[in-house]
């Protein structure tokens, strides 16, 4: 259950500001901004229900929950802390070749973690059953997230 608490206590923090996900987009070289006017929001019937489903409740459960202390292979961005400029791949080779970097891990060992990932405690149905009880109105596995594992 451990899982279930640590979602629910990053879904209580206050949401990221506009410039923060700039700097996160920025780090791994997403550049396009869109406007809310840019936006599309779907007319498929099948999705009509989210605009007001609530309290939502999404698992993300990889090889970055082995060892617990790392975030989605954000932890393996290469490059100074994020400060809302693009790096040039001449700034990006130097901070590398000097290990300026500010990584939790390795890539190296991060995919070596997926030797470990043992799901033996996948309960889909009690997690399920919990998140109901707490409020929750839906949930969603990610079982590949932009890692690439599954």
């Amino acid at each position: 259950m451990v899982l279930f608490g640590v979602a629910v206590a990053f879904s209580q923090q206050p949401p990221k500001s506009d410039t923060t996900v700039r700097d996160e987009h920025s780090a791994i070289g997403v550049k396009e901004e869109k406007t809310p006017s840019s936006f599309h929001r779907t007319t498929h019937p099948d999705a009509q229900w989210y605009p007001d489903a609530g309290l939502g409740l999404f698992i993300h459960w990889g090889i970055s929950t082995v060892e617990a202390k790392y975030g989605i292979s954000w932890s393996m961005v290469a490059g100074r802390e994020l400060s809302g400029t693009q790096l040039t791949p001449e700034e990006t080779k130097r901070i590398i070749a000097a290990h300026e970097w500010k990584s939790a891990t390795t890539p190296r060992h991060y995919w070596s973690l997926a030797e470990k990932f043992n799901p033996d405690k996948y309960d889909p149905d009690v997690w399920l059953r919990a998140a109901k009880a707490a409020g929750f109105r839906y949930a969603v596995l990610t079982t590949r997230h932009h890692d690439g594992f599954a």
